[in-house]
Parts: C-alpha cells; sequence; structure tokens
C-alpha cells in the first residue's frame, strides 16, 4: 500500500506515514536490511521504514546510513537529519535537511492506561484534560510524543517522567501540540506536534541539536 499520510512540512522537510501490507520482497527490490533481525514482522517494519526514506527524499543516501552504539540509525556527516518509527502495521519517517528529527507512531489501546504512572506526572495527567480527545487517545498522544522527545534526543540514561515534561497543551487546526521541556543536563524547550488517525497517533519534533 503506498503512502496513508505525507506532509511536506516545508522545502527541507517531509513527513510520512506507510501502512504495511506488501510482502518483505517489495521492499527488497529497493532497500536492504542495516541490520540482522530474526522475527518476520519486525523485519518488514524495519524495511518499510528504510523504504520510506526513499519515498520521502529520492536522493536520501540509504546506503550510508549507520547504526549507533544505541542501535539508533544515523548518517555520518550526512545532508539528512532523520528518525524513523514502527507500530503494528504501520512505518513513520520525518526526514529533515536542516533541523534535528524525532518522529513516533503508536497504536492506539486500553494497554497505555496501566502504564500511564511510569511516563506522566500528576500534573501532566490533568493537562491531558485539554485535549478535545478520549482519554486513551489522549493518553497515546502524550505517550507517543514523549518517544520522539527521546527519539529526538538520542541520548541515554532518559526517565519519560523526570527528564521530559509537557508544560502546556494546545490543539490548533486538529493538530495535537505541545510546549515541552527536556531536562536533561542543560534543558531544552521544544515544540512538540502530534495527528490522530483512526487506530494510531502520529507526533513529531523538529529543532536544532
Amino acid at each position: 500500500m503506498p503512502l496513508v499520510y505525507q506532509q511536506d512540512i516545508n522545502d527541507e522537510c517531509r513527513l510520512g506515514v506507510w501502512e504495511i501490507s506488501e510482502a518483505e520482497d517489495f521492499f527488497l527490490q529497493k532497500v536492504a536490511p542495516i541490520r540482522q533481525i530474526s522475527h518476520p514482522h519486525k523485519r518488514i517494519q524495519h524495511l518499510a521504514g528504510r523504504y520510506l526514506l526513499l519515498e520521502l527524499f529520492p536522493d536520501f543516501p540509504i546506503d550510508l546510513v549507520m547504526l549507533a552504539d544505541t542501535r539508533r540509525p544515523f548518517l555520518p556527516g550526512g545532508p539528512f537529519h532523520f528518525s524513523v518509527s514502527h507500530g503494528g502495521d504501520f512505518a513513520a519517517a520525518l526526514v529533515s535537511r536542516k533541523f534535528r528529527a524525532g518522529v513516533d507512531v503508536e497504536l492506539i489501546g486500553p494497554r497505555i492506561q496501566s502504564l500511564q504512572h511510569k511516563f506522566l506526572s500528576n500534573h501532566e495527567s490533568l493537562l491531558l484534560d485539554q485535549w478535545p480527545c478520549s482519554r486513551m487517545q489522549a493518553l497515546t498522544m502524550a505517550w507517543s510524543m514523549k518517544e520522539s522527545m527521546f527519539k529526538w534526543n538520542a541520548g541515554s540514561g532518559i526517565d519519560f517522567r523526570q527528564h521530559l515534561q509537557l508544560k502546556e497543551l494546545h490543539h490548533v487546526n486538529g493538530y495535537y501540540k505541545a510546549d515541552a521541556v527536556l531536562k536533561k543536563d542543560a534543558p531544552r524547550y521544544l515544540p512538540l506536534h502530534g495527528l490522530l488517525f483512526p487506530g494510531f497517533a502520529l507526533t513529531w519534533v523538529l529543532a536544532n541539536g
């Protein structure tokens, strides 16, 4: 199945979501895995994410992507910043020529309700009532936003409740937004964006590194 969502944020940045319905051979015609993955569905997710990078920017140097010690893919000194996420039958990618990127796609389901105490403060939990959606959708959006922050940071030793904090929440023209702060070493204030789709949430962050 082709792209189910694409946004050209500007001339230098593109965001996309791919719904995976193809067999592995479809993706292997264009991309190869960067590492060995034994689980069949996780391998297809990985390939779909790499395929999506080329869909967004055909000149993306996919063969130069490397894995950091944290298993995070990166381009050493390359012309692009990028982030990839997978959830169920969806792969998401955010590619920018200028800003460091973080993206996350999360399936919406009841399991998130039992995990909220691990990533939300009491204050953040109350803030979620400001969003015009169900509690389960709001929790998924908040978790996904913190995942995007985590990927943008690309560091280790991050506690989602202590270091990734949502300060102000907004809903503008269908977009879920949050002013957030990354409190690891020197505080960094980050603008978070999100969209709700049937069955999943998509969030992203773009900011100077």
